[in-house]
Parts: structure tokens; C-alpha cells; sequence
């Protein structure tokens, strides 16, 4: 897996092909294979690899969330969706499934479901970050500076390593003039 992690693909088939051949069972290494599918452009074996993992391991909400990822990268965005909420109405109570449908409302422009999620995913964990940095974005989008800088704030508070929540505390302090802080949030983004 180091190799598909550096983009060394070549070597991530070869390896991986091979530590499956040996142990045909091994989840970890079905699992990479099937990632290494998608990066690869073979999309349909990689989500077939994927949905028999799942049908073996229906607990594994990673590996769900994933699945749901290239379903709707590939145009099965309904089917994605409709998996993701199976496991949230058979009590599933994870953000991360808030947080992957949070996301396909936001693309389907329905930024008022995108919140509502997002919520629910932060009232579930409030430790968040991901659901506070995806929150913050579409209060942005909305028009609700204010809010989208608290939500950011807290992003960058419970991700520190986390640029990305810098990069956007920095955008709303520049438009609102406090250029001093933008530019040093800025550079630490």
C-alpha cells in the first residue's frame, strides 16, 4: 500500500496483485486492490471489488463511504445515496455518512439539506472537523460570513495540520479588511 500511497502505480498493481493471488481472503489487500482499480480508470472492477467487500463486511463504514464516493463519481449518484441512507436509517449514528450525503445535496445545489447534515454530523461528534470545515463552506456560499468564520475557526482548532480551514478563516478576514491576520493565516495555510 506505501506504493499506491506515493503514486507509484505500476508498482502498487504488481504488489498488490500478487499479495492477493497469495491470500485471496485478505481484506486489507482486496480492499487497496480495489482503490488501485479506481486510480487506475477501471472503475467498474474496482466498485464490483469494493461491493463484494461490502457484502462481506457491511460494518465497515470506510469502506461504505468509499464505495458511495465512486458510485457517484461514476454517475450512480441516486444509488450512492440511497446506500449511504440505508445506514443511516438502520441506526447508523457516524458523521461520516452525514458528511458524504451532506456533500452530494451541496452538489445537487441544495446547500439548506447540505446544513441540515451537517449538523446532524456535528450534534452526533462534535469533535468534527471535516463536518465543521464542510458547514462552514456552505454558510459561506449562503452568504453568512460570520457564521462560516466560527465554523472554520473550530475547523482549524480541532485539524490544526488542517490548511485547508486557514485557507478559508484567511478569505473571510480579507474581504472584511483584517488583512494582517489574513495574510499570516494565509502562509500558515
Amino acid at each position: 500500500t506505501i506504493f499506491l500511497r506515493t503514486g507509484r502505480i505500476p508498482e502498487a498493481a504488481s504488489k498488490l496483485e500478487r499479495a492477493v493471488a497469495v491470500d485471496p481472503r485478505s481484506i486489507l489487500g482486496r480492499r487497496s486492490l480495489a482503490e488501485l482499480r479506481l486510480r487506475q480508470g477501471r472503475h467498474e472492477e474496482g466498485i464490483d471489488l469494493q461491493r463484494r467487500l461490502l457484502e462481506e463486511n457491511p460494518t465497515d463504514l470506510d469502506l461504505l463511504v468509499s464505495h458511495a464516493s465512486a458510485l457517484e463519481q461514476r454517475g450512480q449518484a441516486e444509488q450512492a445515496r440511497a446506500l449511504l441512507q440505508a445506514e443511516i436509517d438502520r441506526g447508523t449514528r457516524d458523521p461520516r455518512l452525514y458528511v458524504a450525503l451532506a456533500r452530494q445535496s451541496r452538489d445537487r445545489l441544495d446547500p439548506e439539506q447540505a446544513a441540515a447534515l451537517l449538523k446532524q454530523a456535528i450534534a452526533i461528534v462534535p469533535d468534527d472537523a471535516e463536518a465543521h470545515l464542510q458547514l462552514g463552506k456552505i454558510l459561506a456560499q449562503q452568504g453568512h460570513g460570520q457564521a462560516a468564520l466560527a465554523e472554520f475557526r473550530e475547523a482549524s482548532r480541532l485539524a490544526p495540520a488542517d490548511p485547508y480551514a486557514y485557507y478559508y478563516v484567511a478569505s473571510i478576514l480579507e474581504e472584511s479588511g483584517a488583512l494582517e491576520e489574513a495574510i499570516d493565516l494565509y502562509r500558515r495555510s
